[in-house]
C-alpha cells in the first residue's frame, strides 16, 4: 500500500473516535442481547411466548375474529378456528397468547362487528395468536348453534415452521 493511501479499516481519531468506539460497542451490545433472548426463550417457554406475541403484534396484521365453538367443541357458525391445544375449548377459556387456525375461509375485521369491514380474509390453515378478548357473547339467539363464542383480538402469525 502507497504511503500516502488512505486505510479505510482505520477507526476515526479524536471526537469521532469516542462516538465511533461507543457505536460499535452499542451495536455488539445489542446483537449479543437479542441472540441471548433467542436463546432463552428456546428454554424458558413464557419468554419464548412474550417474543413470539409481540413480534406478531408488531410485524403481523392485527384485528378481530368471531370464535365460535359448539357443545360437542368443533368449531361453529362463523367460527371456524380451531385452538391449537387439546380439548375442546370454550370462549372463556381462551387465555393470551393462543395460536388459533383458521377451518376454512374467516373474515379478520377491524373491529367486533359483523358489520365491521373485512381487513381481509384468513385462508384454511391460516394462524393468529390471541391478544386480546373483546367480549363473550351470551345471547343464545346470536350464538346460534354455537355453545359459547364471542370476539377476540388477534395478530396473524405462522403456524408452525414452514407456514
Amino acid at each position: 500500500m502507497a504511503d500516502d493511501a488512505k486505510d479505510d479499516n482505520n477507526a476515526p481519531t479524536g471526537a469521532w473516535g469516542s462516538i465511533w468506539s461507543a457505536l460499535q460497542f452499542l451495536t455488539k451490545l445489542a446483537a449479543t442481547l437479542i441472540a441471548a433472548l433467542a436463546l432463552i426463550g428456546f428454554f424458558v417457554p413464557p419468554l419464548g411466548k412474550l417474543v413470539s406475541v409481540v413480534s406478531a403484534w408488531r410485524f403481523g396484521a392485527s384485528g378481530y375474529v368471531y370464535y365460535g365453538v359448539g357443545a360437542n367443541g368443533a368449531p361453529s357458525g362463523g367460527g371456524q378456528l380451531f385452538v391449537l391445544r387439546p380439548g375442546p375449548v370454550n370462549f372463556g377459556d381462551i387465555n393470551w397468547g393462543e395460536r388459533l387456525q383458521a377451518v376454512s375461509s374467516h373474515q379478520f375485521r377491524e373491529t367486533p362487528s359483523l358489520t365491521s369491514r373485512a381487513m381481509f380474509e384468513l385462508n384454511k390453515g391460516d394462524c393468529v395468536v390471541v391478544l386480546g378478548k373483546d367480549n363473550e357473547i351470551k345471547d343464545s339467539a346470536r350464538l346460534g348453534e354455537a355453545a359459547s363464542g364471542g370476539w377476540l383480538y388477534v395478530a396473524t402469525i405462522a403456524c408452525g415452521l414452514f407456514k
